[in-house]
């Protein structure tokens, strides 16, 4: 056999050993299945030439030993392993090796496989049962023979699962640590990603977690680190591994970082919530220093470097060493200021965090708008506004403001409305204005930012003998907030009161019964009496079948139908505001109330001398319908 020549003083006895002993010691372990390289049989030649030189034959046979740790995967009572080398340049030899297995053990056999002199190779080991893949490969040894030395270069079997070991922490500080875990199974497919996933423990908002990606797809040992903890808080780790098929996590590790450097470190904020007048600042103890806190706060100025002796301002928010935040405010709008947090210890020492500046902004006026007036009566009115933009200070207040000469303000007026704060559409009425009168009315609106004004209108309150708001004839004022008109001429008419026998007891005279009384009218001859109009004489023979309370209740003008006949003293109003001056059209005759006097009486006014008359229901007299404002 030609085998390679090696020069006399070469240590080749030691190279063999070394190689021996390499490739028995590779052990590749997996939670079912141990593939182990007892031994590699090298055929080994010694010859003797002149040089007195040593000749080795390269490996030719390789012996495989498998055994198992444990008994769940269920094995028949016999299967094959197959062991294929795949040389570099496509080449495949290949040979089966059976084992034998029994109720306790698996029997080990070998088989020789020859391969040339001077290549690399692939050596695969596959396991089958009944002609079906048991285990995928995905990994393989390497071996070469090409330098004098045999080399198992890497070599992995996988059972198609994820293992990853729960990772080890080191390097703990108050803010940072190391993360080390292993890859022992990839399972059977190329490692995508690989890392660690911390969580502060027991946190219950989502997410609240770090994930610490770490390159590479290798099996084996990976790290990763953080130093975005916080000082004495206790987190969960553990490690992850994802592959083009699976999932994997390895169990959790729970650890604490360290409480304290022994420096006292307050962090300050950047300012949020910022208005032309107030700020709001935040700190926190990125570590206490083991001290105890009797008072913290903050400390500001419109200088760098502002302290508790001298400052701008100062808050006050107690004892401890936990988070805390202030509202900073009567600030001047477009100025910068300098802010410090503080905290004193109970040996009255004070400790200073970082500064911070920030700019107050410029104030932006809100604007109003006067939308529109509407129900002006004798004292009152109804405004509508509309504050659509508030600027950037909060309206404190809204309302009108009215006078009885132009440009009425909040400081110089005969009367406003306050409808509170806030902006957006708002109605309000105005009260106690005198009849008869114009008025100049605006909108506005006041926040830190000034006052701001709607647009100027003018109204004319509503008097006694003016038009009133369904275009009848004012001839009431109740001083307050409203009154009484009635129709116009043009809505006279002549009828009788009603059934001439029929008692009802609408006997109110008083102002203001004269909306009951006719409703007591109006229901008594519809519900008491059988088609009264149609069957007048039911009543009386001199019946014509007219009602005036009803002519009056079914009345409608300019879309109101809230009309009534007017009381006793309702009608004698109408004499003395009205007719008595000469106003409302009306004729010296008799006119009927809603006032009853008896089961066949009822009281009118004669206008002609403002005298009250009874008289027979069954008479005609003059009406006219009155309505309440």
């Amino acid at each position: 056999m030609t085998g390679l020549r090696i020069p006399e003083n070469y240590n080749i006895i030691l190279n063999l050993v070394k190689t021996y002993f390499k490739m028995s010691k590779s052990i590749f372990k997996y939670t079912r299945l141990s593939v182990i390289i007892v031994s590699m049989l090298l055929l080994i030649t010694f010859g003797c030439e002149k040089e007195e030189a040593l000749i080795i034959t390269p490996i030719s046979s390789i012996q495989i030993n498998i055994n198992t740790g444990l008994t769940k995967i269920h094995y028949p009572d016999e299967f094959k392993a197959r062991l294929d080398i795949e040389i570099v340049d496509g080449n495949i030899v290949s040979d089966s090796i059976r084992f034998i297995r029994n109720t306790n053990a698996i029997h080990q056999s070998s088989g020789n496989i020859e391969v040339p002199i001077n290549k690399r190779f692939v050596m695969k080991l596959y396991t089958n049962l009944d002609d079906t893949d048991l285990f995928s490969v995905s990994d393989t040894i390497e071996i070469s023979n090409d330098d004098d030395e045999i080399r198992i270069v890497k070599m992995f079997f996988s059972s198609g699962e994820i293992i990853v070991t729960k990772p080890e922490v080191t390097s703990l500080t108050t803010t940072s640590a190391v993360f080390t875990s292993e890859i022992t199974d990839n399972g059977g497919s190329e490692i995508t990603s690989r890392g660690f996933i911390v969580e502060e423990d027991g946190a219950t908002t989502s997410p609240d977690y770090d994930i610490i990606e770490v390159s590479g797809n290798s099996i084996g040992e990976f790290t990763g680190s953080t130093n975005s903890l916080t000082l004495g808080t206790t987190y969960t780790v553990y490690a992850f591994v994802e592959t083009a098929d699976a999932n994997g996590e390895s169990g959790i590790k729970t650890f604490t970082t360290l409480s304290t450097t022994g420096v006292v470190n307050i962090v300050t904020s950047a300012a949020t919530a910022i208005t032309p007048t107030s700020a709001e600042v935040s700190a926190s103890f990125a570590d206490d220093g083991a001290e105890t806190f009797v008072e913290k706060g903050f400390v500001w100025a419109t200088f760098s470097n502002p302290y508790l002796t001298n400052n701008e301002g100062i808050t006050f928010e107690g004892a401890g060493s936990f988070t805390f935040t202030s509202t900073i405010s009567e600030l001047f709008e477009s100025t910068t200021y300098y802010v410090r947090a503080y905290a004193t210890n109970d040996a009255e020492e004070t400790f200073y965090s970082n500064e911070i500046t920030f700019s107050t902004v410029a104030f932006i006026t809100q604007s109003v708008e006067t939308v529109t007036f509407s129900d002006v009566f004798l004292h009152t009115a109804v405004f509508e506004g509309n504050v659509s933009d508030e600027g950037n200070m909060p309206v404190v207040s809204k309302g009108v403001v009215y006078n009885t000469v132009t440009g009425p303000t909040i400081e110089v007026n005969l009367g406003m409305s306050d409808v509170g704060a806030g902006g957006g559409i708002f109605e309000t009425q105005i009260n106690g204005l005198e009849s008869g009168t114009m008025y100049y009315a605006r909108t506005y609106a006041q926040s830190e930012a000034g006052v701001s004004y709607g647009s100027e209108i003018s109204f004319t309150t509503l008097q006694l003998g003016g038009n009133g708001p369904a275009g009848g004839i004012i001839f009431y004022d109740d001083g307050v907030s409203g009154g009484l008109e009635v129709s116009i001429v043009d809505y006279e008419v002549n009828m009788q009161w009603g059934c001439g026998t029929l008692l009802i007891n609408s006997n109110a005279t008083v102002v203001g019964s004269g909306v009951a009384n006719t409703q007591a009218i109006v229901d008594a001859h519809n519900n008491d009496l059988v088609d009264y109009a149609a069957n007048p004489t039911q009543c009386d023979a001199s019946n014509d079948g007219t009602v005036a309370a009803i002519y009056c209740d079914e009345f409608i003008l300019n879309d109101y139908d809230d009309w009534f006949l007017p009381s006793l003293e309702e009608l004698m109003l109408i004499y003395s505001n009205l007719h008595s001056v000469g106003l409302g059209d009306f004729t010296d005759d008799i006119y009927w109330t809603s006032t009853e006097e008896s089961d066949q009486n009822a009281k009118s006014v004669d206008l002609w001398k403002g005298m009250e008359i009874v008289s027979l229901k069954t008479t005609s007299y003059r009406v006219r319908p009155v309505r309440k404002f």
